[in-house]
């Protein structure tokens, strides 16, 4: 009996050593797999943190982006504005200067030879077929916005304003033989050109015609009547001597001194600028330097280059 008691204790016992084995095995097994599991944990912990650095390294470059495109924007808008001011400005001129369009009632067509100019010009000026062709010229002409304009006698039509500045938008609006009233009755048509600066030199016809300078300087002062309603500026610019070979000379250059003295005066009232021609192309006897001659009234080469000299200052301030 006692022999059977032990030997069922022994295999309990036994079976209590396995099922701990088992036990043991179990729970390594388990431990092994946590460990594995926390092994996962960390490395997808890693990942998700590199992730995360990723992304805030993204949210910087779109928060910079987004700052630079918004002050390109803020630029884009002000420069947008400026252009819009601009605009307006330019309008609000073109609508100024169309005011100054003259009135097609003012406007003679001679059917007979085909000419268009304005009415009443032939009272003032001698004109001739050469004077109608150009006026008939620029009152056809497509104008635009321009620089600089020069206007008035033989002197500014003998002249090469374009070629000498060629930089600029510049446009010649002189006619042989033409007086100050003769260009008083076409600065309608000569401002349509709309000008920046306009150069203005006449007066010399006048005084070869014998006119008094009384009555020269009352044509000025008509002229610049009209010329006070346009927004430009004016350069107004002293008559030149003629030479001594020249009939009744003496005469002609004196008026032309005197003339030239008052018409200074004349000009600062009104607001324009005085250009002195007279003591650049002037000799000791008061008549056009040698150097500058060509036929005794127009002038060469050798003046217009340094008529460019002079006029530069003004051409470019």
């Amino acid at each position: 009996m006692k022999k059977g008691t032990g030997i069922a204790l022994l295999l309990m016992l036994l079976l209590c050593i396995c099922m701990t084995c088992v036990l043991g095995f179990l729970l390594w097994q388990k431990n092994s797999e946590i460990d594995d599991l926390n092994s996962d944990l960390r490395r997808d912990n890693r990942t998700i943190e590199g992730y995360e650095e990723q992304i805030a390294e993204q949210q910087d470059a779109f928060s910079k982006e987004k700052q630079e495109l918004e002050q390109k924007n803020q630029k884009l808008k002000d420069e947008k504005d400026q252009l819009t001011a601009q605009l307006k400005d330019a309008e609000d001129e073109l609508a100024a200067r169309e005011e100054h369009i003259p009135a097609t009632e003012n406007v003679v067509i001679d059917e007979n030879v085909g000419r268009v100019y304005q009415s009443g010009y032939g009272e003032f000026c001698d004109a001739n077929d050469t004077y109608d062709t150009r006026q008939y010229m620029f009152s056809t002409m497509y104008n635009y916005p321009t620089d600089v304009v020069f206007t008035g006698d033989s002197l500014v039509e003998r002249g090469s304003w374009e070629e000498l500045y060629p930089d600029l938008s510049v446009k010649n609006r002189g006619i042989g033989g033409d007086t100050i009233n003769g260009l008083r009755v076409r600065i309608d048509t000569i401002m349509l050109t709309q000008p920046k600066k306009l150069f203005i030199y006449v007066g010399i016809n006048d005084v070869l015609h014998g006119r008094e300078v009384e009555s020269i300087l009352g044509r000025y002062g008509e002229l610049f009547d009209v010329l006070d309603q346009y927004d430009c500026q004016i350069y107004i610019q002293g008559i030149m001597p003629v030479s001594s070979s020249q009939y009744d000379a003496e005469r002609i250059c004196l008026d032309v001194n005197e003339i030239n003295e008052r018409l200074r005066e004349m000009v600062e009232d009104r607001g324009y600028t005085f250009i002195d021609l007279w003591s650049e192309f002037a000799g000791d006897d008061w008549a056009l330097r040698e150097e500058y001659y060509y036929d005794g009234v127009h002038v060469n080469a050798a003046a217009y280059r340094h008529w460019k000299e002079i006029l530069d200052q003004y051409i470019y301030e």
